[in-house]
Formats: C-alpha cells, sequence, structure tokens
C-alpha cells in the first residue's frame, strides 16, 4: 500500500504574505552523502553523485583556475561542434564576474526554452547538460529537487512519522525557502519503491513554471537553457564570496613558485576564492597529449595577526576537468566523477561529525553518451513502427536553425568569431572577426593605449565557439588598441 503525507499553507497565511515584499530566489548545496542520507529516505538514486548539504556545509574549489580539456574518444565523435558547445556553456560561467560583485537580479527567473523540432526528433542538448555538470561540479545542486527532502522515518504502528526538512536557501538571507526563481513548492511524501519513500515537490500554482534553474537537469527532449538564472547566480555568490571563511588545506600539487625554500601554510582558514575561471589545458595538435599546465597566484589566508598573502604555485599535467565519450548502454546520457574524493573538512571548522564545509577536488571526468539513437519497444508489436526513438545528443537553440545531432564527423572546421563591443561615453562600438589559425589553438586577447605595453584581457580557443567580450573605455583616453595573438 502506498503511503502519502500532505503538506498544505492555510489560505489566510497565504493570503497575508502575498502583500509583503519578499525576495523568493533560493539555491541548494551539493556534497558527499551523510550517513543518514541512506535509500529508504530517497537518496542515493541512480544517476546522483551526492546529497544536499546544509547553510555552512557546502563544498567549493579553493583554486582560481580549472583547467579542462577533451580525450580522443570525445574529438572523434562530437568534433569541433561538440567542443564548441562545451566551450559555450564554460564561456557563461567565465563571464560570471567576481562573486563579491554577482547581483543576481541581473539574471533572468527562468532559463530554460524548448525547441519543438529537437523535441521530435527526440535530441538533448549537449551544451545545457554541460553547463547544468559544470555547476554541479562548482558545488551547486537541483534546487527544486532539494526544496523538501526526508531527514527521518519512525515506525508508527503500521506506518511511519515522516520528518520533512528544507536544504534550499534564501539568496540574501540564507534561510531555508519553499521558493525556486519565483515559484513556491510544496510536497508530498511517497512512496517511490517496495521500501523506499520521498518528499516529491509540487508548485502551488500550477501555472508557475517548474524547470527554471541551469543547475536542474533538463527535462525532457528539446529543452535548452539559455544561461544562468537568478538562484543559480546566487548560489555561486554564496560559495566563492571572500566573506565565506573556511579552515581549508591546500591542494596536494600546490607548492611555492620555482621550488622556493620557504614555509608553505598549507591548512589556514581562507576566505573564498571569489573568481574562479575555466582554462584549457593545453594539448599536442598531433599527439593529443597534455602538456603540463603552470598557474600562480596569491593565495590569502589568515593568520593570528589577520590576513596575510603568500604566493603560491600549480603545476598539473592532467585537465582538472576531462570530457570523455563511451558507449554507456541504454539506461544513460551522461556520467561524471561522484563527490566521493571531496575533501570533508568539518572537523577543521568545529564542526565534529558534520557533513561539511569541504574543498572540492580534481580530477572529475564527464563522459558522454555515443551509443547513437536506439529503439525501444515494449510490446505486444514489437516493430519499428511501434517502438521509441531516442536519438541521443545535439546543438540547437531558439532560433529556426536546425539542431545539429551527433556525431560529427567530415565537418568542416569553422574557425572562432570573435563579437568585441566597446563600451565609452555612452556609446556602444561592434567589431566582428574570425581568428585565422589552426583548429583549437590558444590566443590573447589584448589591449594597449600606446602600442608597447599590452594588457591580457582573456585568452581564448579557436574550438569554432562564438566569442563575446565586453570593454568599458575610459572616456579621457586618448586612444585605445586591441588584438588578438596566438599563445607562444
Amino acid at each position: 500500500m502506498k503511503s502519502r503525507v500532505f503538506f498544505w499553507l492555510r489560505a489566510g497565511t497565504t493570503c497575508a504574505l502575498s502583500f509583503l515584499p519578499i525576495w523568493v530566489h533560493a539555491f541548494a548545496l551539493l556534497g558527499p552523502y551523510a550517513d543518514w542520507m541512506d535509500e529508504q529516505k530517497g537518496y542515493r538514486r541512480s544517476g546522483d553523485i551526492g546529497g544536499p548539504m546544509n547553510i555552512g556545509e557546502g563544498y567549493r574549489w579553493n583554486i582560481p583556475v580549472i583547467t579542462y580539456g577533451f580525450d580522443r574518444s570525445f574529438l572523434d565523435y562530437f568534433g569541433s561542434n561538440g567542443v564548441a558547445a562545451v566551450e559555450s556553456a564554460i564561456a557563461i560561467i567565465n563571464q560570471i564576474p567576481p562573486a563579491s560583485a554577482i547581483d543576481p537580479h541581473s539574471y533572468p527567473n527562468a532559463v530554460w526554452r524548448n525547441n519543438f523540432l529537437a523535441q521530435a526528433e527526440a535530441l538533448a542538448d549537449l551544451k545545457s547538460q554541460v553547463l547544468s555538470t559544470l555547476l554541479e561540479e562548482m558545488g551547486l545542486s537541483d534546487p527544486v529537487r532539494w526544496t523538501f527532502c526526508l531527514r527521518d522515518l519512525q515506525p508508527s504502528g503500521t506506518n511511519y512519522l515522516y520528518y520533512t526538512i528544507r536544504r534550499n536557501f534564501d539568496v540574501l538571507s540564507g534561510q531555508s525557502s519553499a521558493y525556486v526563481n519565483g515559484t513556491l513548492f510544496t510536497y508530498s511524501v511517497y512512496q517511490i519503491a517496495p521500501s523506499a519513500y520521498d518528499a516529491v515537490e509540487a508548485r502551488i500554482d500550477p501555472l508557475q513554471p517548474l524547470e527554471t534553474a541551469a543547475t536542474q537537469r533538463p527535462r525532457g527532449y528539446g529543452a535548452f537553457s539559455t544561461g544562468l538564472s537568478s538562484d543559480d547566480a546566487g548560489g555561486l555568490r554564496y560559495l566563492l564570496n571572500q566573506s565565506q571563511i573556511r579552515v581549508e588545506e591546500l591542494l596536494p600539487d600546490i607548492h611555492l613558485p620555482g621550488g622556493k625554500p620557504g614555509n608553505l601554510i598549507r591548512t589556514a582558514y581562507r576566505p573564498g576564492i571569489d573568481k574562479i575561471t575555466f582554462a584549457f589545458h593545453p594539448v599536442g595538435s598531433l599527439s593529443g597529449e597534455f602538456w603540463s599546465f603552470t598557474n600562480t597566484w596569491t593565495d590569502i589566508y589568515y593568520d593570528f595577526d589577520g590576513p596575510a598573502l603568500q604566493q603560491v604555485e600549480r603545476v598539473n599535467t592532467r585537465p582538472d576537468i576531462l570530457f570523455r565519450g563511451q558507449d554507456l548502454g541504454v539506461q544513460f546520457g551522461w556520467t561524471r566523477t561522484g563527490a566521493t574524493n571531496w575533501v570533508n573538512n568539518a572537523g577543521l571548522n568545529d564542526n565534529p561529525g558534520g557533513a561539511g564545509p569541504g574543498v572540492i577536488q580534481p580530477p572529475i571526468v564527464i563522459t558522454f553518451n555515443t551509443l547513437g539513437p536506439f529503439y525501444m519497444n515494449s510490446g505486444p508489436t514489437l516493430d519499428q513502427p511501434n517502438s521509441i526513438l531516442f536519438s541521443g545528443w545535439a546543438s540547437f537553440d531558439g532560433t529556426t536553425n536546425l539542431p545539429f545531432p551527433y556525431p560529427n564527423v567530415q565537418i568542416t572546421f569553422q574557425p572562432t568569431q570573435v563579437h568585441f563591443q566597446m563600451l565609452v561615453a555612452g556609446g556602444t562600438n561592434d567589431f566582428t572577426w574570425r581568428l585565422a589559425g589552426p583548429a583549437y589553438s590558444r590566443f590573447l586577447f589584448q589591449t594597449t593605449t600606446d602600442l608597447t605595453d599590452w594588457t591580457i584581457l582573456t585568452t581564448l580557443t579557436n574550438s569554432g565557439a562564438p566569442f563575446d567580450y565586453l570593454f568599458s573605455a575610459l572616456t579621457n583616453e586618448p586612444a585605445r588598441f586591441f588584438r588578438t595573438i596566438p599563445t607562444p
């Protein structure tokens, strides 16, 4: 017999709240499973890599640059267009300002759209899945899935007492919330298996959108996201903000620059990293072998007298995040590395036995299914006209362009088109050009006022993915110049 427990709001309470100016945005945090997160309470489902964390127990990166790369299995199946799809998702994250400057109000409430042709052809959008997965690997989780979740079950006669908690947190106050991007949720407890239960979310107003955040997994074929929602941006602001000070240990491959002698402070109170950039890991164009990547930065930590600084260096020979392709069978569209190697620093932060806070560690492998289209029959007539088609991965958006299905072979490479906008004196100047160079080669985007001392603005890959950059020039500058040049 299925067991159900209902939750509701009193009409009078709802009416009273409707006149209050409230902020209705929230985010969910991801981390390794706590001991109490078992299958009976709806956790550890197929495809999950972790569970919802409480406020103050989140997991984050503590390095400013995360490298990514593609192995041969990905390139052989998805080709340059697949690389472009991945880098389009990465560009969305790289364009986020430092956490201290993120304004969730500047992001939309809903980012999911439908391409009905892709839906009819049973196609899933590669870029949208990459964006959702990368946000997950940055410590965020599906805010709707964890708005309500079971904390405990206790036998009571022939049934149970169900204890439900909220693991979705207000963007501004950190209080638990039942809102996601302005949509208010309630729940019912359902029996989802012979000995498993779950608090299943439902909208108070069925006309409000259900899928609004990029951190939510794409719901069905034809769905694609346009970028980050307000709640996604608010979650990253919380995780990476420099006001979030935690005891953390540097990654094992971090050392003093150039092997200099000295005392490296590995374990200390550290603020959030504030800004994370995804960088392409250098690779041999013919051999496909990854080269070493060196990054140097100023590590901020706290000693007894206040903030302190130390120069540190990290040299890694493999990408922190590797994209692969593999035949995964008919059950999964993609897999990714779990949270089992994330470091739980609860004990270091006066939270013994807690689920966090902690640090996310590489390596991470994200594998997309290369099985291709397949048909499913369930009877009684087992033939193609009575089957259900599952087509696989594609790239599409809201334009009238046809979906681009994968695999992608024998496709002429199209170089990256740079779209540069310069704001000066209230006006906008637009410039567009294509990169000239080998596929996947790296370029420096630089600027100067004297044609002598050039400043690097960013780096970009000639992957075929469009590249957009906005620059605000000072009104008193006599001249300013820009260029893209191949990296040495």
